[in-house]
C-alpha cells in the first residue's frame, strides 16, 4: 500500500470514529441549542446531522446544551474533528491534480513557474514539489503571511537548483517606498527624525523592519500606533530579533480618534498632525 492509500485509510478510519462520536453523544441524550429534538430523532436525522458536521461544523446545529458532560465533549470534538477532516481531504485532492498537471504542462520546457493563489500554504507545498520534481525551474511561490514568509524565506542557497523562491507583495512595496523614498529623506536630513507609523499590519511591520535593520542610525524616535498595537507588536517582536535602537512606543487606540493622536503626540514629544497630514507612514 503506497502512501496515498495510506492516507486515504487513515482519513476514512477518522471519519467514521468522528461519525461514531456523533451518533453516541446524540444516543446519549445531548441535545443542540439550534435544532432542539435531536437525541429523540431518528437514525436518518442524526446521520444527516452528523453528515452536516463535515461542512459546517455544527454551525447549523447549535452548540450542545443538553445531557452528561462525557458525550457532550465527543460532541464537541466531533465539531472540531469533522470540518478538519474534511479540509485534509480537500487539499490533498488539489495535491493530487496539481502533481497530475505536472506532466500535462510539460514544464520541463518552461522557464519559470510562479505560484500566485490566495492560500499560502498550498503556494508552498506545490512549490517544494515543483522543486524537488524540476531542479532547474525558477520556481517562486507568493506567501502572504509575514511570519510563514520569514520562516520559509531562506529555503535553499541564492544559486542552489532546486531553489523555492518566497517572495511577498508588502516587502516588495515596503522595499520600494523606503529605497525610493525613505532612504533618500533620512540622509538629506541633519538631525535625527521622529517617525509615525500610523498602522501596525502586514505593510506597516515591514516598513518597521527595514526602517529598524537600515535607518535606525538617523531616527530619534518612532511611534507605533494601532487598534491593536500592543498585541501586534509583541507578535512582531516574537518573529523578528531585534536589531539595532531602542523600541518604539506603542500607542493603542483607533486612528480616527483624536485621542489616540494626542497620545501619539506625547510619546513623540513634538506635534503629530491628526489624519490628513503628511508626515505618517499608514499601513
Amino acid at each position: 500500500m503506497d502512501r496515498s492509500s495510506v492516507g486515504w485509510v487513515a482519513r476514512g478510519s477518522a471519519l467514521a470514529v468522528v461519525f461514531a462520536m456523533a451518533l453516541y453523544a446524540f444516543a446519549a441524550g445531548v441535545d443542540v441549542s439550534d435544532r432542539p429534538g435531536a437525541p429523540d430523532a431518528d437514525l436518518l436525522t442524526q446521520l444527516y446531522h452528523t453528515a452536516g458536521l463535515l461542512v459546517l461544523g455544527g454551525m447549523d446545529l447549535g452548540t450542545p446544551v443538553s445531557g452528561a458532560f462525557a458525550p457532550r465533549a465527543l460532541l464537541w470534538a466531533a465539531y472540531f474533528l469533522a470540518p478538519l477532516i474534511t479540509t485534509t481531504a480537500v487539499v490533498e485532492g488539489v495535491l493530487r491534480l496539481v502533481a497530475s498537471t505536472f506532466d500535462v504542462l510539460a514544464l520541463e520546457h518552461a522557464a519559470g513557474v510562479a505560484l500566485l493563489t490566495e492560500d499560502d500554504l498550498l503556494n508552498l507545498e506545490v512549490g517544494f514539489r515543483l522543486a524537488r520534481r524540476y531542479p532547474r525551474l525558477s520556481n517562486v511561490a507568493h506567501v502572504s503571511n509575514i511570519s510563514l514568509n520569514r520562516a520559509a524565506a531562506d529555503v535553499g542557497a541564492p544559486n542552489e537548483a532546486g531553489r523555492l523562491h518566497v517572495f511577498n507583495a508588502h516587502r516588495v512595496s515596503a522595499e520600494h517606498l523606503f529605497h525610493n523614498y525613505l532612504e533618500n529623506y533620512f540622509e538629506l536630513t541633519d538631525s535625527k527624525d521622529r517617525v509615525v507609523l500610523a498602522g501596525f499590519g502586514r505593510f506597516g511591520q515591514t516598513i518597521y523592519e527595514l526602517l529598524e535593520q537600515q535607518a535606525s542610525a538617523d531616527i530619534a524616535t518612532m511611534v507605533v500606533a494601532d487598534h491593536t498595537a500592543s498585541v501586534r507588536w509583541r507578535t512582531f517582536r516574537a518573529q523578528v530579533p531585534a536589531a539595532n535602537g531602542p523600541d518604539p512606543e506603542v500607542v493603542d487606540g483607533d486612528l480616527s480618534d483624536p485621542q489616540t493622536w494626542l497620545r501619539m503626540k506625547q510619546r513623540l514629544g513634538a506635534p503629530v498632525d491628526p489624519p490628513g497630514g503628511d508626515r505618517r507612514l499608514r499601513r
